[in-house]
């Protein structure tokens, strides 16, 4: 090779490697560089305000702030802040798995445009089960302050350690699935937005849920969430298919959340979780062919933190519920028994059911011995994930 060739073999390589340097550069909002469509950069960063504004609210309006971002982003998709931003809205959505494209995209333009984007990133990769890119990520992520801005929590390096432990437990979970059929309940049933939440009477005749679809009794978006403010809708079981769910109205459902938490044996007595004094749990009876105004079930249930599920037991005699008190709490959001008719305190179920972080969504079986419950402690692979324990003969 002489040297003119080795001369032209460097010099493409320098041009190839500066193409790659540049296009790998945040573009910021500025006129310079957009010099020919200033209307629409200054209709961009009207965008990228208006997001800011519902980003930096406390708590933070991450569903209120993904719309504007979008509109901001397709304009100019390579500034790194906003896609991480964007990225990060998606985390606090029902489409968390959306968060990895924009992460991924921010931390090839500038990684250090947000502090918090390895763990940001981490948590998108762990969601959409790229395990050893996560622990990756996991492994170069520093704790991560509480923000003034909103209602996240502080991220410690025990954390951290706990999320590379859970990414582990995925793997070994995914070596070894086990075989389910999942049906889609199909449009009679689900909306394009939220439907969650399902109650069943033991009879299978009556089908409760919770919905955030257009239509709803307040008719208000959810700033914090996506779709409206939560309804509580019902379908019946036709015997060719469920009819289409229709919304409860008032008195059951108001301008506020409003969500099916637990349904009666007998399909007669309805638990709603009632946006009031932090979340408490009321309860609604079939009377006729209408629910009643839901009633509050009182102190021995409900206290100023949150109680934000429950169920009953199959006998009636008892309520199972979860709250976030502080009295005898193992961490975060404990599973709770409270025996209706007597009049003791409510017992916290103990250690084998509570783990120090968080529980949710309680579920008695018809048997009256198998508990089924969502936990993000025990063997969780990250998030909450479903668990059951058989009730012994010791209690």
């Amino acid at each position: 090779m002489d040297f003119f060739t080795r001369s032209i073999t460097l010099s493409c390589g320098f041009l190839a490697l500066g193409i790659t340097l540049a296009q790998a550069q945040s573009v910021p909002f500025t006129k310079e560089h957009f010099t020919i469509d200033k209307e629409g950069l200054k209709l961009a960063q009207h965008e990228l305000e208006l997001g800011d504004h519902e980003f930096g609210a406390d708590p933070a309006r991450f569903g209120a702030a993904l719309p504007h971002y979008l509109r901001a982003q397709k304009f100019n998709p390579e500034n790194a802040l906003l896609n991480a931003k964007i990225g990060e809205c998606y985390l606090h959505s029902a489409t968390k798995q959306q968060a990895l494209p924009y992460l991924q995209q921010a931390q090839q333009l500038d990684a250090t445009a947000e502090p918090r984007l390895h763990y940001l990133l981490a948590r998108a990769l762990h969601l959409n089960g790229q395990w050893d890119a996560a622990i990756k990520e996991y492994e170069q992520a520093r704790p991560v302050a509480a923000d003034a801005t909103s209602d996240d929590v502080a991220v410690t390096t025990d954390d951290l350690a706990r999320s590379v432990r859970e990414c582990h437990r995925g793997q070994q979970m995914q070596a070894h699935p086990v075989r389910v059929k999942l049906e889609n309940a199909g449009p009679a049933i689900n909306s394009p937005m939220s439907d969650y939440a399902p109650l069943i009477s033991a009879d299978e005749s009556v089908l409760l849920l919770t919905s955030r679809r257009t239509g709803s009794t307040g008719g208000q978006l959810d700033s914090e969430g996506d779709g409206m403010l939560e309804d509580i809708y019902q379908s019946d079981w036709t015997g060719a298919g469920w009819s289409p769910a229709r919304n409860l109205g008032a008195p059951v459902n108001t301008a506020h959340h409003d969500a099916t938490v637990g349904l009666s044996a007998d399909g007669q007595h309805l638990l709603v979780y009632i946006e009031d004094n932090e979340g408490d749990i009321y309860e609604s009876d079939l009377v006729g062919n209408a629910w009643s105004k839901p009633k509050n079930l009182g102190p021995r249930l409900n206290t100023k933190y949150q109680e934000s599920a429950a169920c009953y037991s199959p006998d009636g005699k008892y309520l199972y519920f979860v709250s976030d008190r502080p009295e005898g709490n193992r961490g975060g959001r404990d599973i709770y028994r409270l025996e209706l008719d007597a009049r003791t305190p409510a017992e916290n179920l103990g250690p084998v059911i509570n783990s120090p972080y968080d529980e949710e969504g309680v579920f008695m079986h018809p048997d009256g011995k198998t508990l089924y419950f969502s936990s993000k402690g025990h063997d969780s692979m990250g998030g909450y994930d479903i668990f059951k324990s058989t009730l012994t003969e010791k209690g």
